[in-house]
């Protein structure tokens, strides 16, 4: 069992703090681009962590079909069975680039283009009174 938990938990836990990140990172975008706007409901705030936990739990179920335990013989060590803990690889080929686009690409990209549009609207701002203090 601990062969296709291990992996599933351990996806589970990547996917779900680099989405909330990514999420963050488009809350303080909007923040600050709208600032007049309302701000984040407690609805939305649910609904949005809400799909995050879902799409992780999805992606990341993957590794409870893709994982196996398989038995063998190990005779270097005079042992009778060896359990060994391994991802079937003819899909595990096509998770990896999934999982890889999921943890890292895409939030990459938001958090990267939310927090250099940051920068950009603060350095580039007009200020609408003097700054002599």
């Amino acid at each position: 069992i601990l062969c296709k938990l291990g992996p599933f938990s351990k996806s589970l836990n990547i996917n779900v703090s680099v989405l909330t990140l990514a999420a963050i990172s488009l809350d303080r975008f909007y923040v600050i681009f709208y600032p007049l706007k309302p701000k984040l409901t407690i609805e939305n705030f649910i609904f949005i962590l809400s799909f995050i936990w879902c799409l992780s739990i999805v992606i990341s179920g993957a590794n409870l079909g893709i994982f196996k335990l398989d038995y063998s013989q190990n005779e270097t060590l005079n042992q009778d069975m060896i359990y060994v803990c391994y991802p079937d690889f003819a899909y595990y080929r096509y998770y990896l680039l999934v999982e890889t686009l999921i943890q890292f690409l895409i939030p990459l990209f938001v958090i990267t283009f939310s927090f250099v549009a940051i920068c950009y609207k603060i350095y580039f701002r007009k200020y609408d009174w003097p700054l002599n203090y």
